[in-house]
């Protein structure tokens, strides 16, 4: 099985939502996924981190999810809580992920998101955030991408169920 796991450029960026101040002094909001331009500031980032992890073809309910895509998911978001914020991994610390949700099946893709009670996601945490998301997918050689993803909503406290 050949497939190829891929990331998102400036994952990192396209995080939450943010709020910019213009070059030229205008105040605006971008969503998840949308980053700003070279010349903006970010004045504050709202919202959790969350990945959505597109397969080749789009989801739309959970049975469109072949089930070990489905656990490998689940384990990385059992991984998750015990990244700290330094980036490290340790399997015998909680970080400041006090909550993992997902994966779900939202918006075409598998939605994983975080709570981190206001404390966000550094650089060095989402990229080990995103290494063991990678690493839990690609001995399955399936072909995804990782992405932001899209603000949490109660529709995803229900999760991804496996088909019987």
């Amino acid at each position: 099985m050949m497939g190829r796991v891929t990331v998102a450029e400036q994952l990192f960026e396209q995080q939450c939502t943010k709020v910019v101040a213009t070059a030229e002094g205008q105040v605006r909001h971008l969503g998840p996924g949308l980053v700003p331009d070279p010349t903006d500031s970010i004045l504050a980032k709202l919202g959790e981190p969350s990945f959505a992890i597109h397969l080749a073809q789009a989801v739309g309910a959970d049975e469109d999810v072949p089930n070990d895509v489905g656990l490998a998911l689940r384990r990385a978001a059992q991984r998750l809580p015990h990244v700290l914020s330094d980036g490290r991994e340790d399997p015998a610390e909680d970080g400041p992920v006090e909550g993992v949700f997902g994966p779900v099946v939202g918006d075409g893709a598998l939605v994983i998101c975080l709570d981190t009670d206001g404390a966000g996601a550094g650089p060095s945490m989402m990229s080990t955030m995103v290494r063991i998301v990678v690493e839990e997918l690609t001995p399955l050689g399936v072909d995804a991408h990782v992405a932001a993803g899209p603000s949490f909503s109660d529709a995803m406290l229900a999760g991804w169920l496996p088909a019987e």
